[in-house]
């Protein structure tokens, strides 16, 4: 774990510009570290010794040539320079296209000979006939492959394609590159391996280290308890898988756990960009302009800006500038020793590890004991219907490795008891894991709900009361077996509940409780989970009506304080509705002496005021406008007389307070 990671940290250097081409010693750095991670990746350290320039080939898919790019570092303390050569994937095309012979639009005589127009060329035939290929042409009837056309001393001779036994350039360079693209081809077809090369230039005897990330299978964690002493011991092994076309020769194995983000790009084949052709800006010739050169600039700073320099980091500038080997140093600096993390924990078998490439074996990574005790959790318990519970162990990683998800199998006193799935444990944790069902313990549940008024005040003309729900929940538990048993009842946690049950509680998870109960053999045992809830609820004295006080006043849930307020709020509540009552029936009579005032004057325009009957409709005309002057007065005293009592009667109930 000491250089993988400080690996990652080191500066690569490629000094594409040095003098001479270095004479590269083929080596063989054999893979020393492999680190494998449960997110599918693993981690490659190449370590050896090597001396002099130094080239190490490699091969790949061109799948995990794209990791191996993304990811490739490189680490010499005696390198000049260091550079990583490969094949592209479009490179063949580009060399066939590059060949006097280009075989790469097609292999068949008359494609190739078609591409050859002009050169000279000798056909064994019927004859042997040297000239140069003026025209093939394609012969699309049955049992004919067409002809050539040979431009000779003699004259153009047309020959039968397939008459043609043997045929050469006489061009000593085309028939060299019709045989380097026929070998490309044949090299391309034959392999699907990419070659991939380190070259590094450097002097003397040194270790060289490299390293690179690749996809690869995920290594499968599986754990195995056994319940047969007084503690459990617990077992994990792991599955791997070499998937290299490497032999894993005593390697040092570290299998690591954690999520960490990874993903794939597709580095491997040439990426050509867009770029938009744009016209020519032909114009007028611009006038010639001569500028004074700045006479604080030194001469040495401006042959540094017109000459081309190695693109370096301003870092790697200033040692050159120093004559200082700064890399070579940084690269020592830089190697740090590795720790683990909070969120990732890594198991490293203590003997090397040999495994054959595309082999797979199972190793055991850690044997633990494990404090653990035995119960039947009821997970489920459905209402008034039996159900069993799950055969589990409570298991408490005491040890400080973090085991990731994985199958468990669980045996005890010499026998297999079942199988579980252990999700993912970190230190310090406590997990139950059923393993089977147990069929001589079953239970079953019942719910009662309670409504009580808790609390009632009055306050401001606002009427506020708490409700207290209570729920009760029964699990009932028969245990058949002739021994003990220890059982673990589940209750799901609901909505803001208080929980009033404690006694038994052993924990509690963000979704449930866990009660713990012992239930004699050939018994039964009943546990009680109770549950509280208060609600609030408002409304404004103003906002009742007079059948909502007298209904308050007489409920016996009620408090007396708020019994009895409520019965003086009814009683001056009934004096206003009183003098409204009043108040309107001074307004009804009103209006209908208004009626009988227009009925008689319309009579009285119907006769002669100088008649009796006249005379008669005038006198009672005055009567009614007389008891109607008194009965406005009557209105208005009763209007004023109302509204004083309202008011009263609102600034009453601001002010009333219980509780």
């Amino acid at each position: 774990m000491k250089n993988r990671v400080s690996l990652f940290l080191l500066i690569l250097s490629a000094n594409i510009f040095a003098q001479g081409a270095p004479m590269y010693k083929e080596a063989t750095i054999p893979l020393k570290n492999v680190t494998l991670y449960s997110s599918g990746v693993a981690y490659y350290e190449h370590e050896g010794s090597a001396s002099g320039s130094t080239s190490v080939d490699m091969t790949f898919t061109p799948q995990q040539i794209n990791d191996v790019l993304k990811s490739l570092v490189v680490a010499d303390s005696g390198a000049k320079s260091i550079t990583v050569t490969y094949q592209s994937e479009d490179a063949l095309q580009k060399i066939l296209e590059s060949l006097s012979v280009d075989v790469s639009s097609g292999t068949d005589l008359a494609s190739l000979l078609n591409a050859q127009k002009g050169a000279e060329i000798e056909v064994s035939a019927r004859e042997t006939i040297t000239g140069k290929i003026l025209t093939v042409d394609r012969n699309n009837k049955e049992g004919s492959d067409g002809t050539i056309s040979l431009a000779a001393q003699d004259g153009v001779h047309v020959i039968p394609l397939k008459e043609v036994r043997r045929f050469q350039f006489t061009d000593t360079k085309r028939n060299e590159d019709l045989n380097t693209a026929l070998n490309l081809i044949l090299n391309a077809s034959s392999s699907t391996k990419k070659h991939l090369g380190i070259n590094i230039e450097a002097s003397g005897n040194r270790t060289v280290r490299f390293a690179y990330v690749m996809e690869a299978p995920v290594w499968k964690p599986t754990y195995r308890i056994d319940m047969s002493g007084n503690k459990a011991e617990f077992q994990a092994w792991a599955i791997i898988d070499n998937s290299t076309d490497i032999d894993w020769q005593n390697i040092k194995l570290t299998l690591t756990t954690g999520r960490p983000v990874g993903f794939k790009q597709d580095l491997y084949p040439p990426y050509y960009t867009y770029r938009p052709t744009l016209p020519l800006m032909v114009g007028q010739a611009a006038e010639v302009v001569s500028y004074e050169s700045d006479y604080e600039m030194v001469q040495e700073e401006a042959v540094a800006m017109a000459a081309p320099r190695v693109m370096m980091s301003k870092a790697a500038t200033a040692d050159a500038a120093n004559g200082s080997n700064s890399w070579q140093e940084r690269v020592g600096q830089n190697v740090t020793t590795s720790a683990s993390t909070d969120d990732m924990f890594s198991f490293t078998p203590a003997k090397p590890v040999t495994i054959n490439r595309q082999e797979s074996v199972v190793i055991p990574i850690a044997v633990v004991n494990m404090n653990a005790e035995k119960f039947s959790v009821f997970s489920n318990m459905q209402l008034q219907k039996s159900v069993h519970p799950k055969l589990c162990l409570r298991i408490e990683n005491k040890t400080d490795m973090k085991f990731p998800a994985g199958p468990i199998s669980v045996s005890g006193e010499g026998t297999y008891a079942g199988d579980a799935v252990l999700e993912f444990l970190p230190a310090g944790e406590t997990r139950l894991i059923g393993y089977g069902d147990d069929m001589e313990v079953s239970g079953s549940l019942t719910r009662e709900t309670k409504r009580t008024v808790d609390t009632v005040k009055i306050t401001g003309g606002i009427l506020y009361i708490t409700t207290k729900r209570v729920y009760d929940a029964t699990y009932a538990v028969k245990n058949s077996a002739a021994k003990e048993k220890s059982v673990i009842i589940e209750h799901a946690i609901a909505g803001n509940r208080t929980l009033a049950t404690t006694k038994e509680l052993i924990e509690k998870t963000p979704s449930l409780y866990r009660f713990k109960i012992t239930v004699n053999k050939n018994a039964g045992s009943t546990l009680l989970v109770s549950e509280t809830e208060l609600s609030e609820s408002t409304v404004a004295l103003s906002k009742m009506s007079s059948n909502d006080y007298i209904s308050y006043s007489t409920n016996s849930e009620m408090p007396r304080a708020v019994r009895k307020a409520f019965e003086d709020i009814a009683a001056r509540k009934a004096k206003v509705d009183e003098a409204r009552a009043e108040h309107n029936t001074f307004i009804a009579e009103q209006k209908s002496l208004s009626e009988e005032q227009e009925r008689v004057r319309k009579n009285l325009e119907a006769v002669n005021a100088d008649t009796t009957q006249g005379r008669q409709f005038l006198d009672k005309l005055m009567n009614l406008e007389n008891e109607l002057d008194a009965l406005k007065t009557k209105t208005a005293q009763s209007q004023t007389n109302l509204t004083k009592l309202e008011n009263d009667f609102a600034d009453y109930l601001k002010n009333v307070k219980v509780g």
